[in-house]
């Protein structure tokens, strides 16, 4: 007896603490080129680590460690050693172990008669959720592994934060008794960093488990939760550690902020940096609601990829995020680098007919040419500019336009249009059909007219 307790409290002494890892999946969202055969589909819109730090996780900055009390004990062959269960020890005496050649893995498979099970230490609540749990039963041998296994199914229930087992001879055979801590009761939660998360989802998630004592399996669901309503809405956040003492939550919330935003120009058929566009970067920038030092949201970044693409002036365009240099596990920074392939935006044309318009008058059909130019981004500005003039036999017309489409430091984006335009038509008799006597020479004048104006919109 002597031995079983020293043994028991070497046991005890050796109870050692549980870390729970969960890892954050990370999500991979591509935003590919529209109407091109780029490849950009494999560049990522959410941040994506290097494989050689994706091979860290438990180093800390994509993962979340959190630290429980001390569970239950490790149990060795010797808790039960001069308790009754010399049948089938071997040679060498009864827990004696002098001169015996058993293995430790002979020992583990070693069978003891159990002849009671019982729970100490908690009200008959939580004992009951401890025998639920429990496969051990009285009156049958179980090996230190099946009991060992049946100690992890307690402490697996999430009410306990400690527990240990202990032998008692007797007559029948061994009684185990399984001496369990209860978790302290919750009493508060508080958040740090979690700027973005809304109080009345943190409260939502934690109400279920005030009333009694935490269970930490409730709690990991109710983190997930907060996890999920991060990954819902795009924003890279989530809780990366959590501390419990004294009744009192703390949770560490990591919301990635953004550091720089760079601008990079693709050349279109080689992929290869150039080292300027032709778009000005202050009109790209104007698209980008997100901005340094706000939370990077892949949702916000769909967005001012859309309203970069809505331009026109660009094939593709992909936003990647990076892990900033400075960026730590308590405040995460991420560096973003658009991407831009531009597409050609002005082009001129020309082109020749007949036009038949006066045949209802009995005129001869007549010869039209027309000259065509058209700049989408002009000087770099997103500013339209485009010209035609059409001439014929009879009739020739002129017409030129510019748009700006965001009158720059405007923030209600107030476009302007200007516009500017002359026809002019003859009104001489053509073949057989001769002026009436009493008209003035005047009326074999050409009319001409001319029209222009200025919108704001």
């Amino acid at each position: 007896m002597d031995q079983l307790l020293k043994s028991l409290n070497d046991l005890h002494q050796a109870a050692s603490s549980v870390c729970l890892h969960l890892q954050q999946i990370p999500a991979n969202l591509t935003h590919g080129g529209r109407n091109t055969g780029t490849t950009s589909s494999n560049r990522p819109l959410a941040v994506c680590r290097s494989s050689s730090s994706c091979g860290k996780a438990s180093s800390g900055k994509a993962g979340r460690r959190v630290h429980f009390a001390p569970p239950f004990a490790a149990i060795s062959s010797s808790v039960f050693q001069g308790s009754g269960t010399g049948q089938g020890s071997g040679k060498g005496g009864k827990g004696s172990g002098k001169g015996s050649s058993s293995k430790q893995g002979e020992e583990d498979e070693e069978r003891i008669l159990i002849s009671e099970v019982e729970v100490v230490g908690v009200p008959e609540e939580l004992k009951r959720i401890a025998y639920d749990a429990l496969v051990s039963r009285p009156n049958f041998a179980y090996t230190l592994k099946e009991v060992q296994a049946d100690l992890q199914r307690v402490f697996a229930t999430g009410w306990f934060s400690s527990c240990v087992p202990d032998a008692e001879d007797t007559r029948d055979g061994v009684k185990l008794v399984i001496k369990v801590t209860a978790n302290p009761e919750l009493r508060g939660v508080v958040a740090r960093g979690a700027n973005q998360l809304p109080t009345a989802v943190l409260q939502k998630a934690m109400r279920p488990l005030y009333g009694g004592p935490l269970n930490f399996v409730a709690f990991s669901k109710a983190v997930e939760r907060l996890d999920g309503w991060y990954r819902d809405r795009g924003i890279l956040g989530q809780v990366i550690d959590f501390n419990f003492e004294n009744g009192i939550v703390d949770l560490t919330v990591g919301e990635a902020v953004v550091g720089s935003i760079d601008l990079a120009f693709q050349d279109p058929k080689t992929n290869s940096p150039k080292a300027q566009g032709a778009t000005q970067p202050a009109v790209i920038r104007r698209h980008l609601t997100t901005q340094p030092g706000r939370v990077y949201s892949l949702r916000q970044a769909k967005q001012d990829i859309d309203s970069i693409y809505s331009t026109g002036l660009f094939e593709d365009v992909n936003i990647v995020p990076q892990e900033a240099e400075d960026s730590t596990e308590q405040q995460p920074k991420v560096d973003l680098t658009v991407n831009l392939v531009e597409r050609k935006t002005g082009g001129l044309g020309a082109g020749t007919g007949i036009s038949a318009a006066g045949r209802g008058s009995g005129n001869m059909p007549g010869f039209v040419g027309n000259f065509t130019y058209s700049q989408r981004n002009l000087l770099g500005l997103n500013q339209k500019l485009s010209a035609l003039v059409e001439l014929g036999q009879a009739d020739s017309l002129f017409r030129l336009q510019w748009v700006d489409p965001w009158i720059r430091g405007d923030p209600n984006r107030t476009s302007m249009t200007a516009s500017m335009m002359n026809t002019r038509t003859s009104a001489a008799a053509i073949h057989g059909k001769a002026l009436d006597g009493d008209a003035a020479p005047d009326d074999a004048a050409a009319d001409a007219r001319g029209a222009g104006g200025v919108t704001l919109g």
